[in-house]
């Protein structure tokens, strides 16, 4: 099967894309079934019918495509994330990185070089190295995937994840678990930041291991964990 990328619509942006090298025919010639055993099931047959059909253009297929594939690995695995890249705001993802794993510190780190990764993305190949309007106007934040967020929209989703979650959680867990929900959609610091706005709201309690620092013996300010510390969230009663 032969698939002609400069006639797609929904694909014919790929020259933007820096890793890209430009091929105008790939051939597919796995039979149906090994697709459908890639896929974890044969639910992208309807997807084609319906693109083919012109019930759906090309954007809305990878969506679904993406969604039932992530549905199926949340079956298997505790976290999935989910992270479409794309070189400018509001454009059509131009590749999809979904990466599945059992472990908070697996996602936990995915999601926290993506962001470094995006910041060089954005800074240095989208704007030349200048800063965007955006990144300077209070109570907007840039996510990983390009688009744009309001702080309090991030911080209703913080809370609504606390909710969520017992009386006490690890910080990498509370993260990991954030992200699987909700998708990259803010930098971690923003998220800190929030966490430490709702413990002056007294609606949460951090409490941190050592509590002081060694040297000056001053309380903890770190919101990240290691070997030797631990974060811990506490939802205070109302």
């Amino acid at each position: 099967m032969a698939v002609d990328y400069k006639n797609d619509s929904a694909l014919q942006d790929l020259d933007d894309l820096v890793e890209y090298d430009p091929t105008s025919v790939v051939t597919l010639d796995k039979p149906v079934d090994m697709l459908s055993n890639i896929a974890g099931g044969d639910y992208w047959k309807a997807i084609v019918q319906d693109y083919k059909e012109k019930r759906i253009d090309g954007y809305k297929a990878e969506q679904r495509l993406s969604t039932e594939y992530k549905q199926r690995l949340k079956k298997r695995y505790s976290y999935v994330l989910d992270m479409p890249i794309r070189l400018k705001a509001g454009n059509r993802p131009k590749y999809r990185m979904i990466h599945a794993c059992d472990h908070e510190d697996g996602c936990f780190l995915t999601a926290q070089n993506i962001q470094n990764r995006k910041d060089e993305l954005y800074t240095n190949i989208q704007t030349g190295g200048q800063m965007s309007l955006f990144d300077i106007m209070p109570g907007v934040s840039q996510s990983v995937e390009g688009e744009w967020i309001l702080r309090e929209e991030v911080k209703q989703k913080v809370q609504d994840s606390i909710e969520k979650v017992g009386t006490d959680i690890g910080i990498t867990r509370f993260i990991a678990a954030f992200v699987n929900d909700n998708g990259l959609i803010c930098n971690f610091d923003l998220i800190y930041e929030i966490l430490k706005e709702l413990e002056q709201e007294r609606k949460i309690w951090i409490d941190r291991n050592p509590a002081f620092s060694e040297r000056e013996k001053r309380p903890s300010t770190f919101m990240t964990e290691d070997k030797n510390k631990t974060v811990t969230i506490r939802r205070l009663k109302a």
